[in-house]
């Protein structure tokens, strides 16, 4: 099975919520192909989360549901 290289953008769609959120869900949930998530991934995706809690865009409640939601994902 091929594996798809994204960036962070899209997993903070996927996960932190944004305009493209509604596009980035519809998209893994018809693909068939496995999402590759690398280290410095996990670690921008973090750092995007945290940085959308200080700008006011998402809450602290909800960062912490979207950092769970992306380790539950992984652990899958």
């Amino acid at each position: 099975m091929a594996m798809v290289v994204t960036d962070t953008s899209f997993l903070f769609s996927l996960y932190g919520g944004d305009v493209h959120t509604a596009a980035a869900r519809a998209w893994v949930m018809q693909t068939k192909q496995a999402i590759a998530i690398t280290v410095l991934n996990r670690y921008e995706l973090g750092n995007a989360i945290r940085f959308a809690v200080f700008r006011n865009v998402i809450s602290q409640r909800e960062a912490l549901a979207s950092l769970a939601a992306f380790e539950a994902d992984l652990k899958n």
